[in-house]
């Protein structure tokens, strides 16, 4: 499944003129260690890369007695741009940290989310402003 997401996905980055196309990189999905290539594979790509991770499996499946049941409150997949900012690699879509001031870096992603892709646009270098790096998510 996440790879038919993946190949989906790729395809239709490719038309918006996308260039290039990480593999489907490993997570978590529980909030649990991310693999170190997955992580270290998100973080070598270059600011601007566009990510796209699915399903936090934590937030998308509930308990029901022994094992786990499709519900919860549902989280399906998150969208974001990678910025290099202090070394760190972060994931910016709504803001730089979530609620509890967690910030949104490669590892912390991929610890909540099954898989990712990153896709590298073939446009100008990404130049960014304060307003596209707000400090919390809105």
């Amino acid at each position: 499944m996440a790879a038919a997401c993946a190949k989906f996905m790729a395809h239709t980055l490719r038309l918006l003129k996308f260039v290039d196309c990480t593999g489907l990189l490993p997570g978590n999905g529980w909030k649990k260690a991310a693999p170190a290539a997955s992580v270290k594979a998100l973080q070598a790509l270059p600011e601007g890369t566009v990510v796209i991770f699915g399903p936090a499996l934590s937030r998308s499946l509930e308990r029901s007695g022994k094992s786990y049941a499709r519900g919860g409150h549902g989280h399906a997949g998150h969208i974001g741009i990678l910025v290099h900012k202090d070394k760190e690699v972060l994931v910016v879509a709504d803001g730089l940290t979530d609620r509890t001031g967690q910030k949104y870096t490669a590892e912390f992603c991929l610890q909540s989310y099954q898989w990712a892709i990153g896709f590298v646009p073939s446009t100008e270098p990404l130049q960014l402003t304060s307003k596209d790096l707000p400090s919390q998510s809105l």
